[in-house]
């Protein structure tokens, strides 16, 4: 295993926090609005599948989609 510096580790260790805080934001936004819009059914799946889309690669970029509707389920 290749040796990081303390000072690179730390720098992870804050990007890995802030993905992380970022994450559990969109969340908790997600789930806000899917109860402020009353969307069931396939409008709600519809949303979902587009708020994942549109943060794919970016903060749900090691998140696969099954787990991010779990989650944001779970929210409820």
């Amino acid at each position: 295993m290749e040796e990081l510096s303390l000072q690179q580790y730390f720098r992870y260790e804050m990007e890995e926090k802030q993905r992380k805080d970022d994450f559990d934001n969109l969340l908790e936004d997600t789930a806000h609005r899917i109860k402020r819009l009353k969307l069931r059914g396939k409008g709600r799946s519809a949303y979902l599948q587009s708020v994942y889309r549109e943060n794919k690669k970016g903060i749900c970029r090691d998140i696969p989609e099954r787990k991010f509707l779990m989650y944001v389920s779970m929210m409820k």
